[in-house]
């Protein structure tokens, strides 16, 4: 959005978004985290692939699937508390200003649970 403002806006044009919020959350999905779990055992803990015993690597199949990112769409019902949001103002930020951006989050959870993970999305 601000490559195509500083482009192709004239002065005095609109911009569509002109805002976004990018928001973040802590979510429970046990279901995605134990099929996460399967994808780094099934093959990993084999003693006989060919020959081959693949069950040293087996930690380390889990802490890669672990530190992978999961791009998928969620249900809000499984978010585990209140959104932190960063507003983006498109019509007067510059594009150093969403190169590198903080956001320190801490959450207060609206239940007792497991956090699998934090989601983030945009709202614009």
């Amino acid at each position: 959005v601000l490559a195509a403002r500083q482009r192709f806006l004239k002065p005095g044009g609109l911009l569509f978004p002109a805002a976004a919020d990018f928001c973040l959350a802590p979510f429970e999905d046990s279901r995605i985290y134990q099929g996460r779990l399967c994808k780094a055992k099934n093959l990993w803990t084999e003693t006989n692939f060919m020959g081959i015993d693949l069950s040293s690597l087996h930690e380390r199949s889990r802490r890669e699937m672990f530190s992978r990112p999961l791009l998928d769409q969620f249900h809000p019902d499984i978010l585990r508390a209140d959104a932190l949001v960063k507003r983006f103002d498109f019509r007067t930020m510059g594009p150093e200003e969403v190169q590198t951006f903080e956001l320190p989050f801490a959450f207060r959870s609206k239940a007792t649970c497991v956090f699998h993970g934090v989601a983030g999305w945009f709202e614009a």
